[in-house]
This record gives structure tokens, sequence and C-alpha cells, in this order.
């Protein structure tokens, strides 16, 4: 096994485990990993397999090829971070209704962020 994949994975997984505030003893509870295992994957001795990728996907609110890429255990990198997979995943369980309001929401609030950038911009360049 390639050392250095299984540290980056450990360092995902831990960074990850710290963005839901979950423990070592969580993520093993809420897995339904043993233990042992959940230690081995921390300490960079292991990589997930599918199985322990299927299990840890519901702890981490990810899909499992997202653990697998993180892992080395599937070609590339995610080009999304986490918190893109987590939303994106949460967003498919939304029914069509829902998912045209938050999307209606979604995109209000980056052309606000967007018009505020530009307001700045446009105020920083008339200073010059």
């Amino acid at each position: 096994m390639n050392g250095t994949m299984a540290n980056d994975f450990a360092g995902w997984l831990r960074k990850r485990m710290g963005e839901l505030g979950l423990t070592q003893a969580d993520l093993a509870r809420e897995s339904g990993i043993a233990k042992s295992h959940v230690s081995r994957l921390l300490s960079g001795e292991s990589r997930p397999t599918p199985d322990s990728a299927q299990r840890l996907s519901k702890a981490l609110n990810l899909p499992p090829d997202t653990i697998l890429i993180f892992g080395g255990q599937l070609p590339g990198r995610p080009t999304r971070n986490a918190r893109a997979e987590e939303w994106l995943l949460l967003f498919t369980e939304l029914d069509d209704e829902q998912q045209q309001n938050e999307l209606e929401e979604l995109r209000f609030r980056v052309n606000r962020r967007r018009r505020g950038r530009n307001a700045r911009t446009a105020s920083a360049a008339s200073d010059n």
C-alpha cells in the first residue's frame, strides 16, 4: 500500500470528522465499522475498501465514490470539496419543488454577493 496516499486519506478523514464534529467513536458507531478499523484508517495504516466506503458515506454525508477517490482507490481527485459533495448528496434527497426552491435561493445569494463585489471593485477603481 502506498503510505503517502493512506496518510493523505487519514488527514482528509480527520478534517472531515472535524467539520462534522465526529469523534473516532462516533465515526465507528455511525458507520458500523469496527473501532480498530477506524483507528487504522486514521493512522494511515489502511485505506477504505468499497464496503468501508459505503459505510463511511453514511456517517460522513458523502457519496462512497468520493471516499474512494480520497482514499486513492479510484483514479483522480475530486474537483469539488467535501462540502460541495455533501450539499449535492443532500440536494438529491429533496423533491423537485424543494430542489427548485433551493436553486432559486442559491442563485439569489450568489447574485447578491457578486453585485456587492462589483460595487466594491468599482468604488476602489474610482478612488484611484
